[in-house]
């Protein structure tokens, strides 16, 4: 499975938040894997902020660019609270019981 954005940490780590969920890792240790993004992609935030549009501030801006573990943890406990997991908002959203058990599968096995 291959998912990626422009930036690669708010769509990305939506995606990957969800398929960690679905393959049983605690919502804490997703929370730390969005928060590496802060490290593993600098460079590129680096360049994000050369770019920054003049309408928005500078914090508002760095408000963007960041990847606080606590962010993850809100989403989790959202979608936690809406659809009991992972598994519950994809087949909200129209994803099969197969298609999910397949994802479930390859994150899974050995």
């Amino acid at each position: 499975t291959l998912f990626h954005c422009k930036a690669g940490k708010d769509r990305t780590g939506i995606v990957a938040a969800l398929l960690l969920d679905l393959a049983g890792v605690p919502h804490e240790i997703i929370a730390e894997d969005y928060a590496l993004t802060a490290v593993c992609l600098a460079p590129l935030m680096e360049e994000l902020r050369k770019g920054r549009p003049m309408t928005v501030s500078p914090e508002q801006y760095e408000i963007h660019l960041g990847s606080p573990p606590d962010n993850m943890i809100v989403l989790l406990n959202h979608i936690k609270s809406a659809y009991g997991d992972a598994e519950g908002y994809l087949l909200s959203i129209g994803l099969k019981t197969e298609q999910i058990q397949a994802l479930k599968q390859r994150m899974i096995e050995d």
